[in-house]
């Protein structure tokens, strides 16, 4: 395994290509960390080299995963894309409903 993308399950938008192309970007240069970029704004999924396994599995359950963002700022990898699905995060009741509602509109048109 040369790297692993890492999507929280509170962002159900993430599209196949958006995982394509980070796991494109990363195979090109290697970066420790590939991550999604929409309109400036970061998101999911995060593509996570094989380099940096050992900081996931150590990083302080408070700040998870961002710590080893947070520790690989200046060789990540931002690449930016036109698919706002990166940026839903799902995390109430409320932005649930809205998302089936949003979605079954989609479908309807």
């Amino acid at each position: 395994v040369e790297g692993a993308p890492v999507c929280p399950v509170d962002h159900p938008k993430v599209s196949p290509s958006i995982i394509d192309t980070l796991i494109e970007q990363f195979r090109k240069t290697q970066r420790p960390v590939v991550l999604p970029v929409h309109q400036g704004r970061r998101g999911h999924p995060v593509l996570f080299s094989r380099s940096v396994f050992a900081e996931l599995l150590s990083a302080p359950d408070e700040v998870g995963a961002r710590q080893v963002v947070w520790d690989h700022a200046s060789e990540l990898l931002e690449v930016e894309t036109d698919d706002p699905g990166l940026l839903v995060d799902v995390d109430t009741p409320a932005e649930y409903r809205d998302l089936v509602k949003e979605e079954e509109a989609s479908r309807r048109r």
